[in-house]
């Protein structure tokens, strides 16, 4: 594939100069952000709920970034949290990996 100049791009249909430049400025941060590897202490079980979030998103990025974040289905708490702190809650987690799988959004 060859690279077009900006400009040169921009003179395709549908695309305008302002929305190309945003698309390769998005490109450029995604490219340049990094994710240092998780080092997380979790038991067995939890590491298998973790591997599940990484086949249901696609990526490692993309589980680590749900993972991590707070979500009102689990009270407020982020699903890492639970993962590291209550084994009785695990199964909340599993379940919503499912929902997601199937794309059974409540």
């Amino acid at each position: 594939m060859v690279a077009l100049p900006l400009t040169a791009q921009a003179t395709r249909p549908a695309l305008n100069q302002q929305n190309l430049t945003r698309y390769h400025e998005d490109v450029s941060a995604l490219s340049n952000k990094r994710y240092p590897k998780k080092d997380i202490s979790v038991p067995a079980s939890a590491q298998q709920i973790i591997a599940h979030a990484f086949e249901t998103f696609g990526s490692e990025e993309k589980a680590w970034h749900w993972l991590e974040r707070p979500n009102g289905l689990f009270a407020g708490a982020a699903p890492i949290d639970i993962l590291q702190t209550d084994p009785a809650r695990y199964e909340l987690i599993e379940d919503e990996l499912m929902r997601i799988d199937y794309g059974v959004f409540v």
